[in-house]
């Protein structure tokens, strides 16, 4: 087996393979402020962590990530189909077709190649991988 091309959306504005490696050199962590797009930091935020409040400013958000900019036309879907589509999924088809790109794919049709894919969401979802095949 050989990597031959990724594709990431990791805290700290990795969204490819150079700055992932530069964040891992210069021993940087993705950790940013809670964006304002997310909640209202300063409805639920309490220094002391009491019941119904969080008492973190920051956390390991995906930064620059929209799911609702995803390209439904481009991967043939209908806006009614991408309504019922969890965003998570629209960011991992968009993170699998970019490592496609990356390992310079192009006909896949009827070739053996593999994605291997990695997901974090909280403690109580489990690691998921899957592999995909073209057919």
């Amino acid at each position: 087996m050989a990597i031959v091309g990724m594709g990431m959306r990791l805290p700290g504005n990795c969204h490819d393979a150079s700055s992932f490696w530069d964040l891992l050199m210069n021993k940087q962590e993705g950790m940013i402020p809670i964006p304002a797009s997310r909640w209202n930091l300063d409805g639920f935020y309490d220094p002391h962590g009491r019941p119904g409040t969080i008492k973190m400013k920051q956390g390991n958000f995906l930064g620059s990530v929209d799911p609702a900019a995803f390209d439904a036309g481009f991967f043939s879907m209908s806006a009614q189909q991408v309504g019922k589509v969890d965003p998570q999924q629209r960011v991992l088809l968009e993170v699998v077709h970019e490592s496609l790109e990356n390992a310079g794919e192009k006909d896949l049709r009827g070739k053996k190649v593999g994605v291997y894919v990695g997901m974090f969401a909280e403690a109580s979802i489990p690691l998921m991988s899957g592999r995909w095949m073209a057919h």
